[in-house]
């Protein structure tokens, strides 16, 4: 038996390679879903058209999402938070300058992403063992897992598609003029160093046996009611229909170890605490970065010990058709440079 740690983006690929191999695959999970009420509003929603929603029903799942000047206080799902619930029960830790949490989700944060799907270039990754020449049966079978909406387009110079035949999701009428506008001095910004193209997404774009595809009714942002969006629980549900693999929820895995051939694996219940144990020839640790490393540490009995994170860094920036390429030819892309963060795993028996 190999058993996965995580049902994450990095957990169902795991599990999906094991299982073409034709091992027995377990994954144990703490697997948080979303409240059976939501749950019933998501569910009333997608059996309808858009013009028939009610109201009431768009209020539930926009709640806490009304965005400020600053932006919004977190990013939800169908109006809940359950993809950050319990961590700091069942996943102590404390970090500086950190900017990522822990997930106990079905799903992990594949529940609320963005769904946007790039690759790393060379240059990202030239402190790595690996370069992305190394990469790219992976990022295939990625691609294959998680789809893509993409356009072959300016920028597959810097960041390939690693897919054959992507799909395309029609640009709304502003995306169209931004990017007419940029095509129309797009000489001038590449001497400024500045590339752009249509963005990469993993959503599912038109009707297949899956569902439904993207009808454009605008509640990407709030949770897609037709589940468009990429959301690895439903390959979890896809690969529970197979052979060969089994599912386990409620369970906080806290250490590992190795017993002669066999690796132990040592975990709580989540709701009732009781101890639990289970035994695997190979385990493998997809829980996200801090839950990992904690498992990895604790394991070690590497208690109070600082852990350097490196994270790569995103922007965000809203830009006005005319303005946006205005800036970009008045002056060339400045990089930002921030230090690592740490976490730190502290010594409380748990």
């Amino acid at each position: 038996m190999h058993c996965v740690i995580g049902s994450g983006p990095a957990g169902v690929a795991c599990a999906k390679a094991l299982l073409a191999r034709g091992a027995n695959v377990l994954m144990l999970d703490a697997g948080l879903e979303l409240e059976s009420d939501r749950a019933q509003v998501v569910r009333q929603l997608a059996a309808t058209r858009p013009a028939d929603w009610q109201p009431g029903q768009i209020a539930r799942v926009k709640e806490g999402m009304t965005a400020g000047a600053k932006g919004i206080p977190l990013k939800l799902i169908f109006g809940s938070n359950y993809p950050y619930r319990e961590t700091e029960q069942h996943i102590p830790w404390q970090g500086r300058g950190v900017g990522l949490r822990p997930s106990l989700a079905l799903g992990g944060f594949s529940t609320v992403w963005g769904a946007a799907m790039l690759p790393y270039r060379d240059a990202d990754i030239d402190d790595w063992p690996i370069k992305n020449a190394d990469l790219e049966k992976h990022y295939r079978a990625a691609v294959e897992i998680a789809g893509l909406s993409a356009q072959r387009d300016e920028l597959a110079e810097l960041f390939p598609l690693y897919c054959d035949q992507p799909s395309v999701i029609p640009a709304s009428r502003q995306a169209e003029l931004l990017l007419n506008n940029l095509r129309r001095h797009g000489t001038a910004l590449r001497k400024r160093g500045w590339h752009f193209g249509r963005a990469r997404v993993a959503i599912r774009p038109a009707n297949d046996p899956k569902g439904i595809g993207c009808i454009r009714c605008g509640f990407c942002l709030y949770g897609c009611p037709f589940g468009c969006i990429y959301n690895s629980a439903d390959t979890v549900r896809e690969m529970q229909t197979g052979k060969n693999f089994q599912y386990q929820r409620d369970v906080i895995v806290t250490a590992v170890r190795e017993d002669g051939g066999k690796v132990v694996i040592q975990a709580r219940h989540r709701q009732t605490r009781a101890p639990l144990s289970f035994e695997a020839c190979h385990v493998y640790l997809a829980t996200g970065v801090i839950p990992t490393a904690q498992i990895l540490l604790r394991s070690q009995s590497a208690y109070d010990r600082p852990v350097p994170l490196l994270d790569s860094q995103y922007f965000l920036f809203a830009l006005h058709t005319d303005s946006a390429v205005h800036r970009a030819l008045q002056s060339p892309d400045q990089p930002s440079h921030r230090p690592p963060a740490t976490v730190h795993l502290q010594r409380d028996g748990r």
